[in-house]
């Protein structure tokens, strides 16, 4: 990080007398306190699972990754920063937060290789203070490492590609960043492999980069050598098949969406389809800055090239395989260069007068939807998790019950959810989970189970397509029907992507309705 910093800061334009250094670390003081201000939230399903999957001995860490959908350099990290820290939320998110400000310098030094007679500010600023940046560097999962080691990456390879010495050690960097990268996503391929693309092009045309351009091209054929032992591992050796989230088929307004989300954060579906029904305006702005783009050199060219290329590769994938993998946090391959080149437009679009007044518009704005999105109910990605469970902590009594639906296991445990946000003693957990990973047993099993103790009451955290009466399937929709019949709804508490339900269940004893325990 600091080797990019100084970057960023050497070519920054500065005022008489002023450091040139106090722009930069500005910068990431502005960026690490927007992130500790929404850190506080409450960690969802898959952040509790990167817990229960890293809290473990190392060896075992590595080896459930075998049967899991991501590769395991971000659980190894994990699992070393849980053994020194602890699992508070704050010290699960802190590695998440950390990698952020890298990638922020990252992004920084890379439009200054990129565009050299530009102001790095701006890209840097929406590094630091994007509320897609924002969000995944605060969450316990592997994106915000993967958003620092692409943005390195791209910094590293341009500065090599643009004739910067001395290139033995950078190249000797930037092959253990590329390797790291695919070790922290398998979409992380997708970036090197564009990348290989870029400097092949650059190899084949006359000039004096030919050299450095093969160099880079060379490590990225290395990175798939050195990927390729784990991945015949995880071919030769799993057992089972991972469980990975199921998204609908993609199409134009799904990467609208996913665009809108990378530079504006994550609002509701709603909001976000309004949005991209503006679509026609984009063309129109896509004209006009064609003659703002120019001739395109390699290293803007370069740039689109990665911007667009994640996208059309998860739409092939998503056509040709069994199931959509189309996502904008799977699109964290292409962030870096879009904030590098969205930089740059902002410093060709914005007239010199007005980008002071202009950029402290644009940072209040970036704050308040940053604000807004971890406080939203509405935010498709908020899962207000830790408030639920402190509801039922609060109202229940000895000897009730409480069960999430549908349930989601970490390779057959316990719910990754309880096992963080864990009932209060002498509140039952009942499992309601079938012998595979996912899912939930038939009502009639549930009820068996639940009947076991005879609770006074039945706590149950629905989960994000809670009660949605609209799909036949739905798990939630069947054990609310099923638990209404046989109790009495007691209320009813809606969180953001969470529901809570109280049950009085009507337990028959010798043909009498058994009386609730008094409070």
């Amino acid at each position: 990080m600091s080797t990019a910093t100084s970057s960023l800061s050497r070519r920054t334009p500065s005022t008489p007398g002023r450091p040139t250094w106090l722009l930069p670390v500005l910068m990431l003081a502005g960026a690490l306190l927007v992130r500790l201000a929404v850190a506080d939230r409450s960690l969802w399903l898959d952040e509790t699972i990167s817990l229960v999957q890293v809290d473990r001995p190392l060896l075992e860490v590595i080896t459930r990754q075998i049967n899991n959908v991501h590769p395991p350099l971000f659980h190894i990290v994990l699992h070393s920063w849980v053994e020194l820290f602890g699992t508070s939320p704050l010290a699960l998110r802190s590695p998440s937060i950390l990698w952020s400000l890298v990638a922020v310098a990252g992004v920084g030094a890379w439009s200054r290789e990129a565009f050299p007679h530009v102001s790095a500010v701006p890209a840097a600023a929406f590094a630091a203070l994007s509320p897609f940046a924002v969000w995944y560097g605060t969450e316990v999962r592997m994106y915000s490492q993967l958003f620092a080691l692409t943005a390195v990456a791209g910094w590293l390879t341009w500065s090599i590609l643009g004739g910067a010495s001395p290139t033995r050690r950078r190249l000797v960097a930037l092959g253990v960043v590329f390797v790291a990268t695919v070790y922290t996503h398998y979409f992380g391929t997708l970036f090197v492999g564009l990348v290989g693309v870029i400097a092949l092009a650059v190899a084949v045309r006359p000039g004096e980069r030919r050299r450095d351009a093969m160099s880079v091209f060379g490590l990225t054929v290395l990175t798939a050598v050195a990927l390729a032992p784990w991945l015949i591992l995880v071919i030769t050796t799993r057992t089972s098949e991972p469980v990975s989230p199921a998204f609908d088929d993609p199409n134009l307004f799904t990467g609208l969406i996913a665009g809108i989300e990378l530079l504006t954060g994550f609002r509701s579906y709603v909001v976000l389809g309004v949005a991209a029904a503006g679509w026609p305006l984009l063309c129109l702005l896509a004209l006009l800055l064609i003659p703002q783009l120019g001739v395109l050199s390699w290293r803007a060219a370069g740039l689109l090239i990665l911007v667009v290329g994640p996208p059309i590769g998860l739409l092939l994938i998503s056509a040709v395989g069994d199931r959509s993998a189309f996502d904008s946090r799977y699109l964290t391959v292409c962030v870096a260069p879009l904030y590098v080149m969205s930089g740059w437009l902002w410093s060709r679009l914005v007239r010199p007068g007005l980008r002071p007044v202009a950029g402290a518009v644009a940072v209040a704005a970036a704050i308040a939807l940053t604000l807004w999105q971890n406080q939203d109910p509405d935010n498709p990605k908020l899962y207000e998790l830790r408030e639920a469970m402190q509801t039922v902590n609060a109202m229940a009594r000895p000897g009730d019950a409480v069960m999430i639906v549908p349930q989601h296991n970490e390779l057959g445990g316990k719910d990754p959810v309880i096992e963080f946000y864990e009932p209060r003693d002498g509140l039952r957990y009942v499992d309601t989970s079938p012998p595979s990973r996912r899912g939930v047993v038939p009502p009639e099993e549930m009820w068996t189970r639940v009947s076991r103790t005879e609770p006074g009451q039945l706590f149950v955290l629905y989960g994000p397509s809670t009660l949605d009466e609209t799909r036949e399937d739905d798990a939630s929709t069947t054990y609310d029907g099923f638990i209404s019949s046989k109790s009495r709804q007691l209320t009813r508490l809606d969180y953001a992507n969470v529901s809570v339900k109280v049950y009085a269940p009507r337990w028959q004893d010798a043909g009498r309705t058994r009386p609730l325990p008094a409070r």
